[in-house]
Protein backbone atom coordinates (compact mmCIF):
# COMPACT_ATOMS: atom_id res chain seq x y z
CA UNK A 1 0.00 0.00 0.00
CA UNK A 2 1.34 3.43 -0.96
CA UNK A 3 2.46 5.64 1.91
CA UNK A 4 0.84 9.04 1.42
CA UNK A 5 1.68 11.06 4.56
CA UNK A 6 4.73 10.59 6.78
CA UNK A 7 4.97 12.59 10.02
CA UNK A 8 8.25 12.67 11.93
CA UNK A 9 8.76 14.05 15.46
CA UNK A 10 6.22 16.83 14.94
CA UNK A 11 6.13 19.46 17.72
CA UNK A 12 4.04 22.58 18.26
CA UNK A 13 3.81 25.03 21.17
CA UNK A 14 1.39 27.90 21.77
CA UNK A 15 1.77 30.79 24.23
CA UNK A 16 -1.17 31.12 26.63
CA UNK A 17 -0.75 34.10 28.91
CA UNK A 18 2.45 33.58 30.88
CA UNK A 19 2.60 29.87 30.09
CA UNK A 20 3.42 27.80 27.00
CA UNK A 21 1.13 24.97 25.91
CA UNK A 22 2.80 22.00 24.27
CA UNK A 23 0.07 21.04 21.80
CA UNK A 24 2.19 18.34 20.10
CA UNK A 25 5.20 16.76 21.80
CA UNK A 26 6.82 14.74 19.03
CA UNK A 27 4.27 12.96 16.82
CA UNK A 28 5.25 10.11 14.49
CA UNK A 29 2.52 8.87 12.15
CA UNK A 30 2.00 7.26 8.75
CA UNK A 31 -1.12 7.59 6.61
CA UNK A 32 -1.55 5.28 3.61
CA UNK A 33 -3.40 5.88 0.36
CA UNK A 34 -7.03 4.82 0.73
CA UNK A 35 -7.06 5.05 4.55
CA UNK A 36 -10.28 6.07 6.31
CA UNK A 37 -8.77 7.08 9.64
CA UNK A 38 -10.05 8.86 12.76
CA UNK A 39 -7.91 10.76 15.25
CA UNK A 40 -9.62 10.52 18.61
CA UNK A 41 -8.93 12.43 21.82
CA UNK A 42 -10.33 14.87 24.34
CA UNK A 43 -10.57 18.59 23.66
CA UNK A 44 -7.07 20.07 23.89
CA UNK A 45 -5.35 16.77 23.11
CA UNK A 46 -3.80 18.11 19.89
CA UNK A 47 -6.17 16.74 17.22
CA UNK A 48 -6.93 19.99 15.42
CA UNK A 49 -3.33 21.19 15.74
CA UNK A 50 -2.14 18.01 14.02
CA UNK A 51 -4.66 18.40 11.18
CA UNK A 52 -3.75 22.07 10.71
CA UNK A 53 -0.06 21.17 10.42
CA UNK A 54 -0.70 18.36 7.94
CA UNK A 55 -2.82 20.78 5.91
CA UNK A 56 -0.09 23.47 6.02
CA UNK A 57 -2.53 25.89 7.68
CA UNK A 58 0.04 26.27 10.46
CA UNK A 59 3.80 25.67 10.79
CA UNK A 60 5.46 23.37 13.36
CA UNK A 61 8.16 24.31 15.82
CA UNK A 62 10.04 21.15 14.94
CA UNK A 63 9.60 17.97 12.92
CA UNK A 64 8.69 17.13 9.35
CA UNK A 65 5.63 16.20 7.30
CA UNK A 66 6.08 14.50 3.95
CA UNK A 67 3.42 14.14 1.29
CA UNK A 68 4.83 11.19 -0.66
CA UNK A 69 8.40 12.47 -1.13
CA UNK A 70 7.66 16.20 -0.69
CA UNK A 71 8.70 17.83 2.59
CA UNK A 72 5.76 20.24 2.76
CA UNK A 73 7.44 22.63 5.21
CA UNK A 74 10.27 23.22 2.75
CA UNK A 75 7.74 24.79 0.36
CA UNK A 76 7.39 28.57 0.19
CA UNK A 77 4.01 30.19 0.87
CA UNK A 78 2.93 30.20 -2.78
CA UNK A 79 3.94 26.55 -3.16
CA UNK A 80 2.03 25.68 0.03
CA UNK A 81 -1.08 27.41 -1.29
CA UNK A 82 -0.80 25.47 -4.55
CA UNK A 83 -0.24 22.23 -2.62
CA UNK A 84 -3.32 22.83 -0.42
CA UNK A 85 -5.46 23.66 -3.41
CA UNK A 86 -4.42 20.74 -5.60
CA UNK A 87 -3.68 17.90 -3.17
CA UNK A 88 -5.92 18.44 -0.11
CA UNK A 89 -9.62 18.94 0.46
CA UNK A 90 -10.84 20.41 3.75
CA UNK A 91 -14.13 19.71 5.57
CA UNK A 92 -14.94 21.67 8.74
CA UNK A 93 -17.57 21.16 11.44
CA UNK A 94 -18.95 24.68 10.85
CA UNK A 95 -19.14 24.06 7.06
CA UNK A 96 -17.31 27.36 6.28
CA UNK A 97 -19.60 28.25 3.39
CA UNK A 98 -19.82 31.84 2.19
CA UNK A 99 -23.42 32.91 2.87
CA UNK A 100 -23.72 35.46 0.04
CA UNK A 101 -22.68 32.89 -2.57
CA UNK A 102 -24.96 30.14 -3.86
CA UNK A 103 -24.07 26.45 -3.67
CA UNK A 104 -22.46 26.38 -7.12
CA UNK A 105 -20.33 29.43 -6.40
CA UNK A 106 -19.18 28.01 -3.05
CA UNK A 107 -18.07 24.75 -4.67
CA UNK A 108 -16.23 26.59 -7.46
CA UNK A 109 -13.99 28.51 -5.04
CA UNK A 110 -11.05 26.02 -5.08
CA UNK A 111 -11.10 26.09 -8.90
CA UNK A 112 -10.54 29.84 -9.14
CA UNK A 113 -6.77 29.46 -8.71
CA UNK A 114 -6.58 27.14 -11.72
CA UNK A 115 -6.09 29.59 -14.58
CA UNK A 116 -6.04 26.75 -17.11
CA UNK A 117 -9.77 26.21 -16.67
CA UNK A 118 -12.38 28.28 -18.44
CA UNK A 119 -15.40 29.55 -16.50
CA UNK A 120 -17.55 26.90 -18.17
CA UNK A 121 -15.11 24.16 -17.20
CA UNK A 122 -15.22 25.36 -13.59
CA UNK A 123 -19.01 25.28 -13.65
CA UNK A 124 -19.07 21.80 -15.17
CA UNK A 125 -16.64 20.43 -12.59
CA UNK A 126 -18.58 22.00 -9.71
CA UNK A 127 -21.88 20.58 -10.96
CA UNK A 128 -20.26 17.15 -11.36
CA UNK A 129 -19.01 17.33 -7.77
CA UNK A 130 -22.48 18.34 -6.54
CA UNK A 131 -24.01 15.42 -8.43
CA UNK A 132 -21.67 13.07 -6.54
CA UNK A 133 -23.06 14.28 -3.21
CA UNK A 134 -26.69 14.31 -4.39
CA UNK A 135 -27.21 18.08 -4.59
CA UNK A 136 -27.59 18.76 -8.31
CA UNK A 137 -31.03 20.29 -7.71
CA UNK A 138 -29.67 22.85 -5.21
CA UNK A 139 -26.93 24.53 -7.26
CA UNK A 140 -28.53 27.99 -7.11
CA UNK A 141 -29.67 27.81 -3.48
CA UNK A 142 -27.87 29.87 -0.83
CA UNK A 143 -26.55 28.13 2.30
CA UNK A 144 -29.26 29.60 4.55
CA UNK A 145 -31.87 27.68 2.51
CA UNK A 146 -30.20 24.33 3.23
CA UNK A 147 -30.31 21.93 6.16
CA UNK A 148 -27.17 21.16 8.17
CA UNK A 149 -26.69 17.89 6.32
CA UNK A 150 -27.05 19.59 2.95
CA UNK A 151 -24.54 22.25 3.94
CA UNK A 152 -22.04 19.57 4.92
CA UNK A 153 -22.64 17.88 1.55
CA UNK A 154 -21.82 21.19 -0.13
CA UNK A 155 -18.62 21.33 1.93
CA UNK A 156 -17.77 17.78 0.83
CA UNK A 157 -18.45 18.69 -2.82
CA UNK A 158 -16.14 21.70 -2.46
CA UNK A 159 -13.45 19.48 -0.91
CA UNK A 160 -13.73 17.04 -3.82
CA UNK A 161 -13.95 19.46 -6.73
CA UNK A 162 -10.20 19.52 -7.44
CA UNK A 163 -9.94 15.71 -7.21
CA UNK A 164 -7.62 15.81 -4.17
CA UNK A 165 -5.70 12.77 -3.03
CA UNK A 166 -6.32 13.50 0.62
CA UNK A 167 -9.20 14.98 2.63
CA UNK A 168 -8.80 16.45 6.10
CA UNK A 169 -12.04 16.58 8.09
CA UNK A 170 -12.13 18.35 11.47
CA UNK A 171 -15.17 17.11 13.45
CA UNK A 172 -17.24 16.78 10.23
CA UNK A 173 -20.37 15.44 11.96
CA UNK A 174 -20.27 17.52 15.16
CA UNK A 175 -23.15 19.82 14.14
CA UNK A 176 -25.40 17.14 12.63
CA UNK A 177 -28.23 15.05 14.05
CA UNK A 178 -27.91 11.26 14.22
CA UNK A 179 -29.72 10.43 10.97
CA UNK A 180 -27.88 13.11 9.00
CA UNK A 181 -24.59 11.97 10.53
CA UNK A 182 -25.13 8.44 9.23
CA UNK A 183 -25.99 9.76 5.76
CA UNK A 184 -22.85 11.91 5.65
CA UNK A 185 -20.68 9.02 6.88
CA UNK A 186 -22.20 6.75 4.22
CA UNK A 187 -21.38 9.34 1.57
CA UNK A 188 -17.77 9.72 2.71
CA UNK A 189 -17.31 5.94 2.85
CA UNK A 190 -18.69 5.67 -0.67
CA UNK A 191 -16.21 8.26 -1.92
CA UNK A 192 -13.41 6.49 -0.08
CA UNK A 193 -14.22 3.08 -1.59
CA UNK A 194 -15.28 4.11 -5.10
CA UNK A 195 -12.89 7.01 -5.77
CA UNK A 196 -10.03 5.94 -3.50
CA UNK A 197 -9.99 9.27 -1.63
CA UNK A 198 -7.95 9.12 1.59
CA UNK A 199 -9.73 10.58 4.64
CA UNK A 200 -8.26 11.72 7.95
CA UNK A 201 -10.77 12.87 10.59
CA UNK A 202 -10.72 14.28 14.04
CA UNK A 203 -13.84 13.24 15.92
CA UNK A 204 -15.63 12.61 19.19
CA UNK A 205 -18.49 10.91 17.34
CA UNK A 206 -18.84 7.22 18.22
CA UNK A 207 -20.97 6.64 15.10
CA UNK A 208 -18.05 7.74 12.95
CA UNK A 209 -15.52 5.82 15.05
CA UNK A 210 -17.52 2.64 14.44
CA UNK A 211 -17.19 3.03 10.66
CA UNK A 212 -13.54 3.96 10.18
CA UNK A 213 -10.85 1.45 9.24
CA UNK A 214 -8.27 2.83 11.69
CA UNK A 215 -8.44 4.81 14.95
CA UNK A 216 -5.49 6.81 16.28
CA UNK A 217 -5.73 7.91 19.91
CA UNK A 218 -4.01 11.13 20.94
CA UNK A 219 -3.60 12.43 24.49
CA UNK A 220 -1.66 15.45 25.76
CA UNK A 221 0.07 15.92 22.44
CA UNK A 222 1.23 12.32 22.08
CA UNK A 223 -0.13 9.32 20.19
CA UNK A 224 -0.99 6.49 22.58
Amino acid sequence: MEQLITILKLKKKYPLGDTVIEALKGIDLKIYKGDFTAIVGASGSGKSTLLNLIGTIDDPDDGEVYFKDINIFKLNENEKAKFRNEKIGFIFQSFNLIPVLNVLENVKIPLLLNKKLSEQQRTDKAIESLEEVGLKDFVYSTPNKLSGGQRQRVAIARALVNNPEFIIADEPTANLDSKTTMNVIDLMLKLNKEKGVTFLFSTHDEKLMDRVSKIIHIKDGLIL
